[in-house]
């Protein structure tokens, strides 16, 4: 029976999605809570990506960029405007300095793919210097 349990719980914990805080130590923003709902998504679904952080200067503009790869394939890297990336959240530009929670919502997957999901953010503001990096893995 154990080794029955201790397989699905297993199993289970695979699916979570991890996150991690991939930030330098010079980085403009310091990440205090990292979160993703539902922290176990399935192909297609909707995730709300949550990030506290404290944040040393006001942000005016910058650029945003995503990289990932899925099963171990890289993907085509984009960059875009950090504003216009923010500007239908509940943290659009200029993001004043000091304690920021960010709301994102994002699509995993289309519904028809499954793998292992590895994707990462990191955010530059207008001078080119490091806001945050955050980043997750997802098996859907």
């Amino acid at each position: 029976m154990f080794r029955r349990t201790g397989l699905l719980l297993s199993l289970l914990c695979s699916t979570l999605a991890t996150m991690n805080d991939c930030s330098k130590a010079s980085s403009l923003g310091k990440i205090t809570a990292l979160t993703m709902d539902p922290p176990a998504p399935v192909s297609g679904s909707w995730v709300t990506i949550h990030v506290d952080y404290n944040l040393a200067k006001t942000v005016t503009g910058g650029k945003a960029t995503y990289t990932a790869s899925f099963n171990g394939f890289p993907l085509t890297p984009t960059t875009d405007d950090l504003c216009a990336d923010l500007l239908n959240t509940n943290t659009p530009c200029p993001v004043s300095a000091g304690a920021v929670s960010f709301l994102g919502l994002s699509q995993i997957g289309d519904g028809s793919i499954h793998g292992t999901l590895v994707a990462t953010t990191t955010w530059a503001d207008q001078d080119g210097s490091e806001i945050l990096c955050w980043g997750f893995t997802v098996r859907i």
